[in-house]
């Protein structure tokens, strides 16, 4: 049965392939986009049959990943006395909305998790070394330590975090001298460094370990929203040719999957460096019959490419809600965004040579900064009463002149309900992809895991609300899982 559901994910990127391997806002400037998409789609997608079509693409994806996922009996702290239920709700107070909705699911979790992985002496002869990965200012870490020590009531957890910026390192620090007075005892340190591989968090960890005479470790990864491929790097320890640190535990939370480096990219870029492989990182998927990967940017003949994995980031539920405001600002943006792309193209074509020079080294840049500004406009769209108008803060943002008579041609052209409806149809066909891709991801690295001799599983760490990038791949060491469930 199970095989029969990864074959019709299959079939579906197969048939689908041209929604997920090419650039969304080159709909309008290039007809193949939308002449490649299956007929039936394009003539039978409407407002009342897109939430259907992607609410089946969402329970597709979740019959993918039934066989590894566990859901964990409801936690919640024991009752504590009222001064340590004060220092819980100022830990969470202190952290932005939905990341306090986060943590508040995550740290009675993460306490069940340690205690049945360690088991702690009462005179600290061990200690748990929680390694958070791209810590930032340790929101999650330092609230975590809070709520684990008012939880435990003991003495034994040594948080570190490893963070690339070092201001949010500042911050970090200035944090923990906050701290409540429940865990000073704690040991809490932030090393600002770049984590380019595995061996570099257990070089990190180790080091940490040093500074602690007589004391036994045990590690525990955590990457909550690990950007990109900070996830894969910390799934990677689990891999003992490839990291010495062999944790007891990782638990992860993928986020920014476009800027993982897939298998080809390095073996063209870096034939030896088989460990900066990101995806896939299971033996299974890479030679799974039907399935193929690519390091082609944009358009490649592939099922996973970057324009695929970058799907796989999006809320795919925001679109469900048609009517919703938010799906509309989603919609209107990128109509807007695929406009801007035919003015991108024209200014390539005519003017000097210089203007067409940055015009089309604009359209070829995958990492270019000024692109990131412009996605951010998206969360703004309400501002600009027109397509001229989001064009000429898009250019200005762009740093290429504004052309009102050309915008205005292209806004006659394109501005209109057929081409909205190729984008609502692009988007709706979007939504019901991401799940699947976001899936085969998830599926990859617990297989990874697996593979690796952890016992491994899938499991929602926090409501969807807090974050559409909720479900964790937890992974323990298979010796300490035989080892709970002997004493269960």
């Amino acid at each position: 049965m199970w095989q029969q559901v990864l074959q019709r994910v299959l079939t579906e990127l197969e048939t689908l392939r041209i929604v997920h391997t090419c650039r969304s806002a080159s709909l309008y400037e290039d007809d193949r986009i939308w002449t490649l998409i299956p007929a039936h789609f394009r003539e039978q997608i409407s407002d009342s049959t897109s939430a259907v079509l992607q609410q089946e693409g969402a329970a597709l994806a979740d019959a993918l990943l039934v066989p590894f996922v566990h859901t964990p009996e409801s936690t919640t702290f024991s009752e504590q006395k009222d001064d340590l239920k004060t220092t819980l709700e100022l830990a969470y107070q202190r952290l932005p909305r939905r990341k306090a909705l986060q943590v508040r699911k995550l740290a009675p979790r993460m306490g069940q998790l340690l205690d049945q992985l360690v088991c702690f002496a009462d005179h600290n002869e061990e200690h748990l070394q929680l390694v958070e990965v791209g810590c930032g200012r340790g929101l999650v870490s330092q609230t975590l330590s809070v709520a684990l020590g008012a939880q435990r009531g003991r003495r034994c957890l040594d948080i570190l975090g490893i963070e690339q910026d070092p201001r949010l390192c500042a911050l970090f620090r200035r944090r923990w001298a906050r701290a409540p007075q429940q865990v000073e005892a704690a040991r809490c340190a932030v090393r600002h460094a770049r984590i380019e591989c595995a061996a570099d968090i257990a070089r990190h960890a180790c080091l940490a370990r040093e500074l602690c005479d007589n004391v036994t470790h045990r590690s525990v990864i955590l990457a909550l929203h690990g950007c990109g491929a900070l996830s894969a790097y910390a799934l990677r320890t689990l891999d003992s040719e490839q990291c010495t640190l062999q944790p007891e535990a990782v638990i992860c939370i993928g986020c920014c999957y476009h800027k993982l480096r897939c298998r080809d990219a390095v073996a063209e870029l870096m034939p030896d460096e088989a460990a900066c492989v990101e995806f896939p990182l299971s033996r299974w998927l890479s030679q799974l019959e039907g399935f193929t990967f690519s390091a082609l940017a944009y358009g490649g003949d592939a099922l996973m490419n970057r324009s695929s994995l970058y799907l796989a980031s999006t809320d795919a539920t925001a679109l469900r809600n048609l009517n919703a405001i938010h799906a509309q600002k989603i919609l209107r943006q990128h109509h807007y965004r695929a406009m801007l792309q035919v003015v991108l193209s024209s200014l390539a074509t005519a003017g000097d040579a210089e203007l067409r020079r940055r015009a089309q080294m604009l359209l070829e840049a995958e990492r270019d900064p000024r692109w990131a500004l412009l996605r951010r406009m998206g969360k703004r769209i309400d501002q600009f009463n027109d397509f001229a108008a989001y064009a000429r803060d898009g250019l200005e943002c762009l740093q290429l002149p504004f052309d009102p008579e050309l915008v205005q041609e292209i806004a006659a052209k394109y501005d209109t309900p057929l081409h909205r409806h190729r984008c609502f149809v692009f988007w709706t066909l979007c939504g019901r992809l991401a799940p699947l891709l976001e899936a085969l991801v998830l599926l990859d690295r617990v297989v990874y895991a697996q593979e690796c001799g952890y016992h491994a599983w899938i499991e929602a760490a926090f409501p969807a609300e807090a974050s559409p990038r909720n479900r964790a791949i937890i992974a323990v060491r298979r010796q300490v899982a035989d080892r709970c469930a002997r004493a269960a």
